[in-house]
C-alpha cells in the first residue's frame, strides 16, 4: 500500500480547495481498504473528490487505485474507486467514482445510479456484507445505509452517447474551471440554481470564488480560495436566497476536516 505524509488536500478536491493531511493512504485492494477502516473507522474515505472540500485532517484514505471494472455473467462489477464515466454516459466529464456515487446516488440527465444498480459490497463495523438495491435505500442524492462501499455490481453499462452527454455538460457547466458540481440540493419542485439566480447572485464574487455565470448552483475557484472562504460564501448564498424566496437551501456537497 502506498501512503504520503504532510499532504496538501487541494489536489484531492475537484474544486482545488483544502487544508493539509498528516497521512493519505492509497489502498490497492479491498482487503487493504477494509484493514484501514478496521484499524480506525473514523478515517474519511474519498474517491474523485467531486462533491467534497477539505479543512485539515490527521488522516485520509483515497481509493483512486481501486479502479478495476470487470464484466461478469451477473453484471458489471466495479471497485469503489472506478470512474463512473467509464460505465455511464451521464457521468461523462465528472471524476465521480462508484463508491461515492452509490453513497450519494449520483445522477444527471434524468438518470440515477439506482436505475442500474444490483448490489453493493459494504464494510460496516468490521463486517462485510453484500446489500441488494432495496437495502441501500437510495433517494435523491442520498442513501440510507451505513458503512463504506468496497465494490458495486451494476446490471450493465450505459455508453451509447458519451460525446452527447459531455457536450450537454459543457454547455451548462463551467468545465475547465475548478468546481465540484451542484452546491445545493434542488428543493422539491424547484431549482436551486434558479433560486440563486433570482436572488441576484449569478456571477457573484467573494475573494477567489465566483458563483458560475453558466450555472448559478455551481461555484468556481479562481485560484486563491480557502475552505473558510467557501463556507462563508455558502452561508451568504443561503441567507440571501432565504431573504429573497423564503426557501432554505440544503447542501449537496460535503465538508471534511476542521
Amino acid at each position: 500500500m502506498q501512503k504520503q505524509q504532510s499532504v496538501s488536500l487541494k489536489k484531492f478536491s475537484a474544486l482545488g480547495i483544502g487544508g493539509a493531511a498528516g497521512i493519505v493512504y492509497f489502498p490497492e485492494s479491498a482487503a487493504e481498504l477494509a484493514g484501514l477502516l478496521a484499524d480506525n473507522p473514523r478515517r474519511p474515505v474519498i474517491g474523485g473528490g467531486t462533491n467534497i472540500f477539505f479543512g485539515d485532517l490527521p488522516e485520509l484514505i483515497c481509493t483512486r487505485h481501486l479502479n478495476k471494472i470487470t464484466e461478469t455473467a451477473a453484471g458489471v462489477e466495479a471497485e469503489c474507486g472506478a470512474l463512473l464515466e467509464k460505465l455511464f454516459d451521464f457521468a461523462a466529464g465528472v471524476p465521480a467514482t462508484a463508491g461515492g456515487g452509490v453513497a450519494m446516488n449520483f445522477g444527471a440527465f434524468g438518470y440515477e445510479l439506482k436505475d442500474f444498480l444490483v448490489s453493493a459490497q459494504i464494510w460496516n463495523c468490521g463486517k462485510i456484507n453484500i446489500l441488494p438495491l432495496e437495502e441501500l435505500r437510495l433517494g435523491y442524492r442520498t442513501s440510507g445505509f451505513s458503512g463504506t462501499v468496497l465494490r458495486v455490481l451494476f446490471k450493465q453499462k450505459q455508453l451509447a452517447d458519451k460525446a452527447g452527454c459531455l457536450r450537454q455538460r459543457q454547455e451548462k457547466m463551467p468545465l475547465g474551471k475548478p468546481n465540484i458540481g451542484s452546491i445545493f440540493l434542488n428543493p422539491p419542485g424547484q431549482s436551486a440554481g434558479a433560486l440563486i439566480e433570482k436572488a441576484g447572485l449569478k456571477g457573484y464574487r467573494l475573494k477567489g470564488l465566483q458563483v458560475s455565470e453558466k450555472h448559478a448552483n455551481v461555484i468556481v475557484n479562481n485560484g486563491t480560495a480557502s475552505a473558510v472562504d467557501l463556507r462563508e460564501l455558502i452561508s451568504f448564498i443561503k441567507k440571501t436566497v432565504w431573504e429573497s424566496s423564503g426557501v432554505e437551501l440544503s447542501l449537496e456537497i460535503k465538508y471534511i476536516g476542521h
